[in-house]
């Protein structure tokens, strides 16, 4: 599963790759694609960011902490974590507002966040202004014939 991700997360988006821009909003990006294996159709999105003064590991934190996602995730109605499998790996099962008619039986989930330095000027120390974190999401889900 983690090979999955990082291969879509490291894609290039454009030639072969077929990635379709669907939402640009200043630094983000979003794309998708439709694939069809064995009768299943997967609509993989892939999304990039820029966020200036923080680190990846805060990003990463506060993105996979179920304490805060009703702070930053707006399209769910409900949700629950149905196990905890190890200090980073939860299964959770959440309802979305209705957004369209497709019924998804499964979606897997990766995000790869980088932090970058830019040194600052003489012997300054390395402030909040001087790093941004890279994020790189991909989500695959699955729908199953006649659910879409």
């Amino acid at each position: 599963m983690v090979q999955s991700h990082m291969t879509y997360s490291l894609q290039d988006v454009g030639g072969d790759a077929n990635w379709q821009l669907v939402v640009e909003e200043g630094e983000m990006k979003v794309y998708r694609r439709e694939v069809e294996e064995n009768g299943i159709v997967l609509d993989p999105l892939k999304a990039t960011h820029s966020v200036k003064g923080v680190t990846g590991h805060e990003v990463c934190h506060y993105f996979w902490d179920t304490t805060y996602r009703n702070d930053w995730e707006t399209t769910i109605e409900n949700f629950n974590v149905v196990e905890t499998l190890s200090d980073n790996a939860a299964i959770v099962f959440q309802t979305h507002k209705p957004s369209s008619r497709c019924v998804r039986a499964k979606i897997n989930i990766g995000m790869i966040c980088q932090t970058l330095v830019s040194p600052p000027e003489g012997d300054q120390e390395i402030s909040r202004d001087n790093i941004t974190c890279k994020i790189t999401y991909v989500a695959n889900g699955e729908s199953p014939p006649g659910d879409r």
